[in-house]
């Protein structure tokens, strides 16, 4: 059976805290706070581990983080396969508006990494790759990051007969599509700031997801925030609005719904199906505190209570 490894190029520690209502330039109280480690493709294999997929993580590891990540890892059963890396683990702050339900991120760079750490990361996953697996390339990259690392990650993929699932941005996500990944997951801002105006309707989405394909996509997934997300493929596009929930955070929904997708794909279902996996997983992670992921339970409840429509 095919199995899904995640990369992560920068890994964190997430701090994530909850005021009653954010007031910039004042001094607001904290009601709740939480430290875990983070980076969107550890997210993603935390998740995947919870919907009952076998995962190897892995990732670059700053000089003193092995301690630290490693553990967490396999705290949730999860392989890591690592590349120390000088330079500190980076620390991201998450505070999350109880009144408005947004979340401000403010989030560190990370230790500058060379060309030979990333490349040697990519010879250990692709020793591990087999035809039929799922790599899945997630996450903002360190400083001295090539601006085609995550293509050359996808054509490495292909080459052992390998698919790619692509959540990222910017520079990394235009040079991405060029190398065909299986799957790509952007958010509407990110599609938006990559099509170069605003997305304002279902239509809107659509077709610059379309765009997508034709630039060498496989498959694209949009997240959309409170209103769900679109799946688009050749054969047509699907939407789910999802259903109501009662937001406690708003970190890790987009990796927990990427983790879905990865878990439809790996199974082989159907557009609708990795559609529903994806927003059932994401809207599992809004329930849950700060940074916490997307729960078995939760996805499971959220899975049957949601329906997508083909457009």
């Amino acid at each position: 059976m095919p199995v899904i490894l995640t990369v992560t190029l920068n890994p964190s520690l997430d701090k994530s805290v909850r005021v009653a209502r954010f007031c910039p330039g004042e001094t607001n109280r904290v009601t709740y706070v939480r430290r875990d480690i983070g980076g969107k493709g550890i997210n993603v294999a935390v998740v995947l581990r919870e919907l009952g997929e076998e995962t190897t993580a892995f990732y670059l590891a700053p000089v003193g983080s092995e301690g630290e990540i490693g553990p967490f890892l396999l705290s949730h059963g999860i392989e890591g396969v690592c590349r120390p890396v000088p330079g500190a683990l980076r620390e991201n702050l998450k505070i999350y508006d109880g009144y408005t339900g947004e979340m401000t991120e403010v989030n560190e760079p990370g230790p500058e990494v060379t060309k030979e750490a990333l490349e040697s990361l990519r010879h250990l996953a692709a020793a591990a790759l087999s035809p039929g697996d799922i790599l899945v390339l997630s996450g903002s990259v360190p400083p001295g990051t090539p601006d085609d690392e995550y293509a050359r990650w996808i054509l490495m993929a292909k080459e052992k007969g390998a698919r790619a699932v692509l959540d990222a941005s910017g520079v990394q996500l235009a040079n991405g599509l060029c190398a065909g990944p299986a799957l790509v997951k952007p958010n509407r801002a990110e599609l938006a700031a990559l099509c170069g105006r605003t997305l304002d309707t279902r239509d809107a989405v659509r077709r610059e997801a379309e765009a997508l394909l034709n630039a060498g996509a496989g498959a694209v997934c949009v997240s959309l925030g409170e209103e769900g997300a679109m799946y688009v493929t050749q054969q047509g596009a699907w939407y789910s609005s999802g259903s109501e929930v009662r937001r406690l955070g708003l970190q890790g929904a987009g990796d927990s719904m990427v983790a879905g997708l990865c878990a439809a794909l790996r199974r082989g279902l159907s557009p609708r199906e990795a559609l529903l996996n994806g927003v059932a997983a994401a809207q599992g992670s809004l329930c849950r505190e700060g940074t916490l992921l997307c729960t078995r339970e939760l996805f499971l409840k959220m899975r049957s209570a949601i329906t997508a429509e083909k457009l």
